[in-house]
């Protein structure tokens, strides 16, 4: 947003952040869900509708035609996911924007088979690449960056404000309909090889007594306060979708991630290489 301003000629833009890297901007998987086109609901119509316009971004990156992202941060990929699920694509295909999805079996070479799966085309982002070159922007337009947690619209003393993202923007803005996620995912390191980084699976996995997500995404570097300049790592195996656990204490949250990471390995290992690994 400050980008844009300042590139249309605004002036007096800054950007106030609470961190640089530790952030989920950072980290998302880069995974391309405008929707399914079946939204009843304003408030999702509305959000497809803005995913389609961004549709059209990307398709302006991808083919070099964007003035400060370079077309390495978006690829088209296929995704697959369970044939009688919404993917949250589909609209992709109802306008044409991508091929139509095909029927498929997925086979691991090693005896595990996964039949009734759809193979979808959408894009994947490489988030890392996507915040580099927008830092880079940032830097070269001079916006000044200030690192301060807005508790309060009191605190800024400008008169337009943003509000663009933020565990606290729902509060900020007074809407109720905002809501916390807190997701759980392993890195693969490079040893992994990179045989699964030209595809993205997210599908579901019976678990217990209810179906539990499973989504494999490429990623090749993951950024924090610790490692500024990224870390290598060669894909991302997740995970959770865990809603409003900030308000569980410190100790309840420990015990909720290592019992979601020990489900995670589990069924991970169950959906690759069965259940007698």
């Amino acid at each position: 947003m400050a980008i844009e301003l300042c590139r249309k000629g605004f002036k007096d833009v800054s950007i106030s952040t609470k961190a640089l890297y530790d952030l989920p901007s950072w980290r998302a998987g880069g995974f391309f869900d405008p929707g399914t086109g079946e939204e009843t609901t304003l408030p999702l119509q509305l959000r497809t509708r803005r995913a389609l316009e961004t549709f059209h971004v990307f398709h302006q990156i991808e083919h070099g035609n964007h003035p400060y992202l370079l077309s390495n941060v978006v690829r088209r990929l296929p995704l697959y996911s369970m044939a009688h699920s919404k993917t949250g694509v589909e609209v992709l295909e109802k306008f044409n924007y991508m091929p139509p999805r095909q029927l498929v079996t997925i086979d691991f070479g090693n005896g595990i088979v996964h039949e009734n799966y759809a193979k979808y085309i959408t894009y994947f982002i490489d988030v890392a690449q996507v915040m580099k070159q927008l830092w880079t922007e940032v830097k070269k337009l001079k916006i000044p960056v200030i690192i301060e947690e807005i508790c309060s619209f009191e605190q800024c003393t400008q008169d337009i404000i943003c509000n663009c993202a933020g565990l606290a923007g729902g509060t900020l803005a007074q809407d109720e309909l905002v809501y916390t996620q807190r997701g759980h995912f392993f890195l693969l390191n490079t040893e992994a090889g990179d045989a699964h980084m030209n595809y993205m699976l997210f599908t579901k996995v019976p678990q217990g007594e209810k179906d539990e997500y499973l989504y494999v995404f490429p990623k090749n570097s993951v950024h924090t306060a610790e490692y500024p300049d990224g870390r290598a790592c060669s894909g991302m195996l997740g995970g959770t979708f865990i809603v409003d656990s900030d308000t569980l204490s410190k100790e309840e949250l420990q015990k909720l991630d290592e019992t979601e990471f020990q489900k995670l390995q589990e069924r991970a290992q169950e959906f690759f290489y069965g259940k007698d690994l």
